[in-house]
């Protein structure tokens, strides 16, 4: 990839972007991935940064267009489909915005999101309320559209999209930053709000951790702290309802129209911690080599190839991820049965939405080359270790869970306190004649317990809208899916939400088992790790090569990964 140097700056002004103050300003140092001859200048007085002098006319619109996904090619791609938005696991970002933002909103709310990328936000806000209303700014009209699922959208300019207010809610995710005047969008926002409508921005925390200077470039014009972001909105016009982040490295603000305030400026002594902070990431010689390995990369393979590398290695982390023990690059929750199992019955007494989902060997090497599954699995809100190998295997890395926690042993305890709590299950999956005798089965063991409703797992998509609609009426408090990896994880992550059913969990083939098609391995087995040798024998024909293949390769994958633990410095 060439690398540009004629890019056209304007004179300096002179003045900090964010809040226009001319004293107190430090030129840190130059911009470097592009070299635009721009630098990052942090302002004494509302303790944000921004990058200065400004590029010269259509030069930015000429960067978003022939640019950008050159010099960062994460977001580039050859086809812009599901595989690729799971990759980036835009639709399970979308869904936790989604599930914070939608319950306080009024019935058919007016929505204006300001920088959609590829819509996925919207999506999730159509499909939990399709009577709501959708504008969208978005200058990206070739990708705008990739992750709407067909939401009605109305694509406008921000001028006209301002004007067609007022909204109920406004979202700025990841935009702020990429305006001229940040002041200015935030003055016109104020305008555009209902009288009881919120503003919510996310913004890149310039103080939290940086891979290096590398986060710093034209794209992003301004550069936030938490106080700098707040001093900036009380001078808008904006009170602060919530400030608690979902995603590390980011500022979250929720915020509601309110009055003008003058915000007492930085403080000295939170200047120095600023300028601490930015003298831990000087520009090294191996950032310089990084920088053109990248390039040549591009040049050599396409953005599109290096994008795909990049996504790879480094997928982004949701939230619930962080506290979770890793293996091979996936994620299981620190669970004993007891535990997993309260969860459940709380979510269902509180009526907190909340899914289950579980990791095998099998899964495991079935998500490394399945992007929407392994984004599946990751969204939930509980990964259980249902299976002996993930455990040993986390043992062995020095990352133990506390016990193996198996779907169908859950399930059956869920079932024993939905009888003993009038909980009311629904259960999916399975063939019609597997499923009627499973259910006969349960209620006759439990003669006290009350299906809310059940359905057999063969379904086409197009049916998917009308099966939703009925578990939602059913009124359910739990949903038991038994459809199979990965069809079981994908249903919950589209619909779970819209079902209205607190606790949802998946099981695989235990119906099968309850409904006597298939035995369950005696417990010496199953305490031995042996229990997939159990169903190997009973199915030989189906089990057979997908169990010596993935025990092979998770195998070595597992003995590599603790090799480069043990060499690591």
């Amino acid at each position: 990839m060439k690398q540009r140097t004629n890019w056209r700056l304007e004179q300096a002004k002179g003045w900090c972007r964010v809040c226009g103050a001319t004293i107190h300003q430090r030129a840190v140092a130059p911009e470097q991935i592009a070299r635009t001859g721009q630098w990052f200048h942090r302002c004494g007085c509302c303790g944000n940064g921004y990058l200065a002098p400004d590029l010269g006319p259509d030069e930015l619109d000429h960067f978003y267009r022939e640019e950008y996904r050159r010099l960062f090619p994460v977001e580039a791609a050859d086809r812009y489909d599901e595989a690729f938005l799971a990759s980036l696991k835009a639709r399970q970002i979308a869904r936790q915005r989604a599930d914070r933002l939608g319950r306080d909103l009024p019935p058919a709310a007016r929505i204006l999101e300001i920088g959609s990328g590829f819509g996925t936000l919207l999506a999730a806000l159509h499909q939990d309320d399709p009577t709501r209303m959708l504008v969208a700014v978005e200058p990206d009209a070739n990708h705008r559209t990739a992750g709407l699922n067909g939401a009605p959208v109305q694509f406008l300019n921000l001028k006209e999209a301002l004007a067609a207010g007022p909204y109920d809610l406004v979202l700025l995710f990841h935009t702020l930053e990429h305006v001229v005047d940040p002041a200015d969008l935030l003055r016109n926002t104020h305008s555009a709000l209902t009288a009881t409508g919120r503003l919510v921005i996310e913004v890149p925390d310039v103080g939290a951790d940086w891979s290096g200077w590398q986060d710093v470039h034209l794209a992003h014009l301004s550069y936030f702290t938490g106080p700098g972001l707040d001093r900036l909105t009380a001078r808008c016009g904006f009170e602060t309802m919530e400030s608690a982040s979902h995603l590390p490295g980011t500022l979250w603000r929720l915020l509601i129209a309110g009055k003008v305030t003058q915000p007492i400026a930085a403080q000295p002594e939170e200047i120095a911690a600023f300028d601490k902070h930015l003298a831990r990431y000087p520009w090294r010689r191996r950032d310089s080599l990084k920088r053109f390995l990248k390039g040549l990369a591009i040049k050599i393979f396409s953005a599109e190839t290096v994008g795909g590398w990049v996504r790879a290695r480094r997928p982004p982390r949701l939230p619930q991820e962080d506290r979770r023990a890793l293996i091979l690059g996936h994620g299981v929750d620190r669970l004993t049965f007891p535990d997993a199992l309260e969860e459940a019955c709380t979510a269902m007494r509180a009526n907190r939405p909340c899914r289950y989902a579980d990791l095998n060997v099998a899964k495991l090497i079935q998500m490394r080359k399945d992007p929407q599954l392994a984004a599946a699995v990751a969204s939930a809100d509980r990964v259980c270790a249902d299976g002996m190998g993930i455990v040993w295997g986390l043992r062995l890395l020095g990352r133990p869970v506390p016990e193996r926690v198996t779907g169908i042993d859950l399930m059956q305890s869920l079932l024993q306190r939905c009888a003993k709590e009038n909980f009311k299950p629904f259960l999916l999956g399975a063939t019609p004649d597997v499923l009627a005798d499973a259910s006969a089965k349960l209620t006759a063991s439990l003669p006290d317990l009350t299906l809310a409703g059940q359905h057999h797992g063969y379904f086409s998509h197009a049916e998917e809208a009308e099966i939703v609609a009925r578990i939602r009426a059913s009124d359910a408090d739990c949903l038991i899916v038994a459809m199979g990896s990965p069809l079981q994880e994908l249903f919950l992550e589209r619909h779970h939400a819209a079902t209205g059913v607190p606790f949802a969990m998946m099981v695989g083939g235990s119906l099968d088992v309850i409904a006597g098609r298939f035995r369950r391995a005696p417990l010496w087995m199953q305490r031995a790790g042996l229990e997939w040798l159990a169903r190997l024998l009973q199915d030989p024909l189906r089990l057979g090569r997908r169990y010596f293949v993935s025990n092979s390769l998770f195998l070595l994958l597992l003995v590599g990964a603790w090799i480069r633990q043990k060499v690591r410095p």
